[in-house]
């Protein structure tokens, strides 16, 4: 084989040790060459994510975790999932209590709205995903505060998001004359007819799934439920179920974004928050389940357990997430097969638990501005913000944005 122009050839030749190339040694040249081009990207894409996770732990809040490593969820580990159980041997054994396998009388969340999100409600495209965030009708300046940040989102590199607030009902006047004001301006809260306190919560999110069953319909790929003192990293999210889509869409699962309990007992402690009586639940623990900071499930899942809701003794269950996530997941029928917890991505946790604080707008500057940091902002078109992965998330966002930039 004649020997070609490369340098190390004229060295093999100039030192006489080979008066022609082999095929291995123009097949190593090569081998170099990608391996430097790989070594190149690779930089590119690792300096800018590790000077965002400098940012990311000089960021002292509560609850706050640090990303890991890239590790979107595949066909395998689906597929794997859906054969074995998160429980031990012991633990496979649970049964629900008699009080909640037993049917009810068919009876739905709540008898009316008072207010319909109308901009979601004349949404001429589907979705990729919808967030509802779990709300008080007298928390505005927090909703505020969530339009201003993640809930700004509109598309994320070419797929829909919207954000829907979901209040109970205010006795007070002047506190629903505001909320009916500011959903005429943004026309994105859903106020159902139910308890507007903690011991509520549970009747105010199944209240939200029927309106989504009964009136809105399979609109979107997705649906997460988060709390309004959480900042959503859209960017995780997006990451996450955007691999293989189609996949989790009709795996009929639910994705865990925050905490996940597998065997958790009861708090009988009657001065605890989280108090539930033995005459409620009787059983020792509770089925695995999702912590309320962040689900996510498809349509498909979201209205099984709704309708399992209408059947289902609602009486004394305060604690929301055991319920919904729980106890009517579980009734379903196909034990822990159903569930999923998220592994965290490169680009940080699902979501930062903020808490309620007299800082809140400092709290949610500062995690949203690590969230930003990997985004190329469009608003009307025009680029307002330059992320330092500037091709590799491309979001449009409203106006409201601009002041949290």
């Amino acid at each position: 084989m004649k020997c070609f122009t490369f340098s190390r050839c004229k060295v093999l030749r100039s030192t006489n040790m080979s008066g022609s190339c082999t095929i291995t040694q123009i097949v190593k040249l090569f081998s170099m060459l990608i391996a430097v081009l790989i070594f190149g990207y690779n930089i590119s894409f690792t300096l800018p994510l590790l000077r965002w996770q400098y940012y990311v732990r000089s960021v002292n809040i509560r609850s706050i975790s640090l990303p890991v490593k890239i590790s979107p969820i595949t066909s395998e580990i689906l597929e794997k999932h859906h054969v074995t159980h998160y429980f031990s041997e012991a633990v496979q054994e649970f049964r629900l209590p008699e009080n909640y396998l037993k049917n009810v009388k068919k009876s739905t969340a709540t008898k009316s709205f008072i207010i319909r999100p109308k901009k979601l409600m004349r949404a001429y495209d589907s979705f990729f995903m919808i967030i509802i965030v779990k709300s008080t009708a007298s928390s505005i300046d927090r909703r505020m505060l969530i339009r201003r940040t993640y809930g700004s989102l509109q598309m994320l590199n070419k797929h829909r998001f919207f954000t829907l607030f979901v209040v109970g009902r205010s006795f007070n006047k002047e506190t629903q004359f505001k909320v009916q004001k500011e959903s005429d301006e943004n026309e994105d809260i859903l106020q159902v007819d139910s308890d507007d306190t903690y011991k509520g919560l549970p009747a105010k999110v199944l209240a939200c799934y029927q309106w989504i069953y009964y009136e809105l319909g399979d609109v979107s790929a997705f649906y997460a439920t988060t709390d309004d003192d959480c900042m959503v990293n859209v960017v995780s999210l997006f990451v996450y179920f955007s691999t293989n889509t189609v996949k989790l869409k009709s795996s009929r699962s639910m994705f865990c974004g925050f905490d996940h309990s597998e065997h958790l007992t009861p708090n009988r402690n009657k001065t605890s928050k989280y108090y539930v009586p033995h005459q409620v639940y009787p059983a020792k623990t509770y089925p695995q389940f999702c912590h309320g900071g962040m689900t996510v499930m498809p349509f498909t899942l979201l209205s099984d357990i709704y309708q399992m809701s209408e059947i289902t003794n609602r009486t004394g269950m305060v604690l929301e997430d055991v319920f919904i996530n729980g106890i009517l997941r579980y009734k379903l029928g196909k034990g822990n097969s159903n569930i999923l917890p998220m592994s965290k991505s490169y680009f940080g946790p699902m979501i930062w638990h903020l808490g309620q604080s007299n800082a809140d707008e400092l709290r949610f500057k500062f995690t949203w501005t690590a969230v930003t940091s990997l985004l190329t902002i469009r608003v009307n078109n025009t680029i307002r913000h330059m992320g330092i992965l500037p091709r590799k998330f491309r979001a449009h966002m409203t106006n409201a944005v601009l002041t949290m930039l």
